[in-house]
C-alpha cells in the first residue's frame, strides 16, 4: 500500500531518532576505541567523496609527490575517473536506522585510524550525521572540509549578494532541495569542526568567507595525458559544445536561444549538448568540436572549461569582474546571457581571432590547473595546518 507524504516524513523522523539512539548507545565504545587509537596518529589523508573524478586524480597527485593518500568513494555514479576510479567504495544502501550506524560505524573505525587527515569533499564522511566528527577531534585528526557547490551555495544569500545575475534565479532544483535543514546543519558542523575550508571556485567564499580557493585539477593522471586530440572536424558547421547537468543553473537556454538566432541569420552552427557522458569518453568529444560555452550565471568556469581550454578550444563563460584580477592570462571570453548573442556572433565572423585565443588555453590551464603544482601546494596547505608533522616518504 502507497504511503502517503506524512506518513513518510514520519517513517523518516523514526529512522533518524533509530539512527541517532544506536549511536548514542554506542558511545563509550567510540570512548574506548578512542583510547585504543590515540596514541596511533596514521599518517597521509583519506579523501572521502561522492563518487566523481577529482578526488581520484587528486589522490593519485599527491602519491606521485610522495604522500599516503586514498580515496573512499560513497555511492555509484557514473562520473568517476574510470571503473576502478577509488580506493575504497561504501555503497549506498537502504538500511534501517540503527543498521545503518552499524555499517557507518564499521567502515569508520576500519579507516579512519589508519591517517592523519581526513579530506571531505562534497559534505561526505563515513558518517551520514557526521556523529564522528568530534570523535577525530579527540583522536588528533586534521579535518578539511572542501566544498564544492550546492553543499553550501544558498538561493537566498546568492540572490543578496549578487542581485543582477547569480545561477539561483533559474535554478532547476526542487525548492526542498536548497532549503534542507539536514544539510544545513552538516555544513554549520563542518565550519566548526574543519581544520582548514577550502572552495573550489571564488564565488563560494560568498557562503565560506574564511574558505580559501582551491582550484580543479586538470584531469591527467601522473605520466600519463588525456587522450591525444586530433581534430576530426571537417568542412561544415561550426559545432559549440555545451556541458552541462544542471541546465537553470547553467543558463542553458540563453545558449540554446543563441544559436537558434545564429542558424536563422544563415549561420551554419549545431549546439552538441551531451547528457550523462561517462568521463573518459567526454574527453574524447573534444575533439569533434570547434568551440565550447561554459557557465553563463555563476560568475567562474569550472571543469568543462579546464578541460576544453586544455585542448585549445575557444571557451565562452561569464565570471565576475572581481574574479578577473587574479587570472589577467586567462583566455576565456567573458560573456553574459544578455551579450552572448552578439559575442558569438562577432566571433563566427573573425575565426582567426577565436583560433588564437583557443591556443592560449593549454598555457593557461598548465600554469592554474597542473596536478603537481597544486598537489605541492596541497599538501603545503596540509603541513601549516596539522597537528603534527606529516610523514611523507621520499618519492
Amino acid at each position: 500500500m502507497a504511503v502517503n507524504k506524512k506518513g513518510k516524513h514520519v517513517l523518516r523522523m523514526i529512522d533518524r531518532l533509530g539512527y541517532r539512539l544506536t549511536a548514542h548507545l554506542f558511545s563509550p565504545v567510540n570512548r574506548l576505541l578512542i583510547l585504543m587509537f590515540r596514541k596511533r596518529k596514521g599518517d597521509g589523508v583519506l579523501h572521502i567523496s561522492m563518487v566523481t573524478h577529482q578526488p581520484y586524480v587528486m589522490t593519485r597527485h599527491l602519491r606521485a609527490q610522495g604522500l599516503r593518500a586514498d580515496y573512499l568513494a560513497k555511492g555509484e555514479s557514473w562520473l568517476s575517473y574510470d571503473e576502478m576510479g577509488w580506493d575504497f567504495r561504501m555503497a549506498r544502501v537502504r538500511l534501517p536506522g540503527p543498521v545503518r550506524y552499524l555499517y557507518e560505524f564499521w567502515w569508520a573505525w576500519r579507516l579512519y585510524p589508519k591517517y592523519e587527515i581526513v579530506h571531505s569533499h562534497f559534505l561526505q564522511l563515513i558518517g551520514s550525521e557526521f556523529w564522528e566528527l568530534g570523535l577525530l577531534e579527540k583522536m588528533g585528526k586534521r579535518i578539511i572540509f572542501h566544498f564544492r557547490g550546492d553543499d553550501v551555495r544558498r538561493k537566498e544569500i546568492n540572490g543578496k549578494l549578487n542581485p543582477g545575475l547569480n545561477c539561483c534565479q533559474e535554478c532547476d532544483y526542487p525548492e526542498s532541495y536548497c532549503h534542507d535543514p539536514r544539510k544545513d546543519s552538516l555544513a554549520e558542523l563542518a565550519r566548526k569542526y574543519g581544520d582548514l575550508l577550502l572552495v573550489t571556485t571564488p564565488d563560494l567564499k560568498d557562503f565560506v568567507p574564511h574558505a580559501l580557493h582551491f582550484p580543479f585539477m586538470l584531469p591527467e593522471l601522473p605520466g600519463q595525458s588525456p587522450p591525444n586530440l586530433e581534430r576530426k572536424r571537417e568542412e561544415g558547421a561550426i559545432k559549440v559544445l555545451h556541458v552541462t547537468n544542471h541546465e537553470g543553473l547553467d543558463g542553458t537556454r540563453h545558449i540554446v536561444e543563441a544559436v537558434r538566432r545564429l542558424r536563422e541569420e544563415g549561420f551554419a552552427i549545431d549546439l552538441v549538448m551531451p547528457k550523462r557522458v561517462p568521463f573518459q569518453e567526454m574527453l574524447r568529444m573534444y575533439g569533434e568540436v570547434d568551440l565550447t560555452i561554459g557557465k553563463l550565471t555563476m560568475g567562474y568556469y569550472a571543469n568543462a572549461q579546464i578541460e576544453s581550454m586544455y585542448f585549445g578550444l575557444p571557451t565562452l563563460c561569464y565570471i565576475r569582474e572581481a574574479f578577473l584580477k587574479e587570472i589577467p592570462d586567462c583566455p576565456i571570453i567573458n560573456v553574459r546571457p544578455e551579450t552572448l548573442f552578439e559575442r558569438l556572433r562577432y566571433y563566427l565572423t573573425h575565426r582567426k581571432e577565436l583560433t588564437e585565443i583557443g591556443r592560449k588555453g593549454p598555457e593557461f590551464v598548465k600554469k592554474h590547473h597542473s596536478g603537481p603544482l597544486l598537489a605541492e601546494r596541497l599538501i603545503k596547505m596540509y603541513q601549516r595546518g596539522a597537528r603534527s608533522d606529516m610523514r611523507v616518504t621520499e618519492g
